[in-house]
């Protein structure tokens, strides 16, 4: 797979099969069968076999993700991204095979071709449907989602380059520098906009395990693909000056006549059909995740506080963490409008859930050196007071390292005289209330250590 010569395409024809596509030419496709290729290639049905696959791939993605009779349209984003990036690696090739003299009569009927053939590594994306998230930890499932991702689209890279070498008939190292490139470009510009806890990892936020290991990993993966981006820019340079060896087109026929066999058409179907019988076991945890994420978002509080109490905690998805997020930074809704809600309702698993993430919030120096240093002096009161009910209900600031950041915040944040400074304007209440529960703290601290 390193090099490919010039062959005579009318023999390699005969040895494709004359009858219809099978199972078997797809999975000799998967593994980059060069027969297989060209016979999905000549095939004008191949572009709407792949559709199905595309939209098949959406609901493997989603199925226990989203809320899809809410929203759709996720469904759609693997058919858009794939339009989209399968274009423009097909123009970036397109202008490398006009180096090497490749002739390309019919540039929309090639773009169709390919698209087909890019359409048909979908199935890989099956990979995702394996509900980790039902068998493994909230922090094991992240990593395992993390290498199923990495296996899948390197496995789609490798196969996308295989694609090209044999349409036309180019060496790898030819081809492999300009999808490289292209694949890399994607991630670096994914992982720009993409909500993932990078900053948070050294932004002094106490992030769950999940989000540590998600923000943790991101980060190792942004840093290979920043320092690989060079390599792959000067090796794209290299091969576009060149314009040897020359490339050759392969001369596809577009037969009509050769059918895809109802076996592969029934499991096209099929991969679609199935999530009739998936989608009622998991949608109804989405749809619920979704309604009350919505009410939180849009200031129905106390509604989505009452609906999450109605519901166990495993008639929601998984290792579901509502909002808000403090890995990612979110703001909204307000953590302390939330405590104030669970605090004076029953101990269940709602103000767990929310006295955990509190105690978070309060033990990050970035909550205490930025947040409340910008709060004005009621808010600042209200902070406290709640930490001050908390206390008197006995119900939260049970781990120790919450403790003992939590005292060494208030510390810091300018409650006592030789700080003060660090925080203007405090008033006497404030650093009175401060040092109060400083105090208590104090006796917390040796209760559970």
């Amino acid at each position: 797979m390193t090099s490919l010569e010039p062959i005579d395409h009318a023999d390699e024809r005969s040895t494709m099969d004359d009858t219809d596509l099978t199972l078997k030419t797809i999975s000799q496709y998967f593994v980059g069968s060069r027969t297989a290729i060209l016979s999905l290639a000549e095939n004008t049905r191949t572009v709407w076999l792949g559709l199905l696959f595309v939209i098949s791939a959406g609901f493997a993605r989603e199925y226990d993700g989203e809320d899809l009779w809410s929203e759709p349209w996720h469904l759609l984003l693997p058919v858009v991204a794939s339009l989209v990036t399968s274009l423009l690696l097909f123009l970036l090739v397109y202008l490398l095979s006009l180096r090497r003299h490749a002739h390309v009569k019919n540039v929309f009927s090639s773009y169709r071709t390919f698209l087909g053939l890019y359409w048909m590594t979908a199935p890989l994306a099956w990979l995702y449907a394996i509900p980790v998230e039902r068998f493994l930890s909230a922090s094991d499932s992240v990593g395992f989602n993390f290498w199923l991702l990495g296996i899948v689209a390197l496995w789609r890279v490798i196969l996308i380059i295989r694609v090209i070498t044999v349409l036309f008939n180019a060496r790898f190292e030819t081809v492999l520098p300009v999808v490289m490139l292209f694949a890399d470009s994607v991630l670096l510009l994914l992982l720009a906009y993409m909500p993932i806890p990078i900053l948070a990892v050294m932004g002094g936020v106490r992030m769950t395990d999940s989000e540590m290991t998600l923000g943790t990993l991101t980060l190792l993966v942004h840093m290979a693909g920043m320092l690989a981006f060079p390599f792959w820019v000067i090796a794209c340079f290299i091969v576009f000056c060149s314009d040897q060896p020359a490339w050759s087109y392969h001369a596809l026929t577009g037969d009509r006549s050769r059918k895809i066999s109802l076996p592969v058409w029934g499991v096209a179907l099929l991969s679609i059909l199935i999530w009739s019988v998936i989608l009622p076991i998991t949608q109804p945890e989405q749809r619920l995740r979704f309604q009350v994420e919505r009410m939180l978002r849009t200031g129905g509080l106390q509604d989505a506080i009452t609906i999450m109490r109605a519901h166990r905690i495993d008639e929601f998805p998984p290792h579901w963490d509502p909002p808000p997020h403090l890995g990612y930074h979110e703001s909204t809704p307000r953590m302390m409008d939330l405590v104030e809600i669970v605090t004076e309702g029953p101990d269940d698993w709602v103000r767990h859930v929310y006295l955990e993430k509190f105690q978070r919030q309060l033990a990050s120096d970035n909550f205490w050196m930025s947040s409340l240093r910008d709060m004005e002096d009621n808010e600042r009161l209200r902070v406290l007071s709640t930490v001050e009910l908390l206390l008197d209900k006995e119900v939260s600031l049970t781990d120790p390292e919450s403790v003992r950041l939590l005292m060494w915040s208030l510390a810091e944040s300018g409650v006592s005289d030789e700080t003060s400074w660090k925080i203007p304007h405090i008033s006497d209440e404030v650093r009175k209330k401060a040092k109060s529960i400083a105090s208590r703290l104090w006796k917390v601290k040796n209760s559970v250590d």
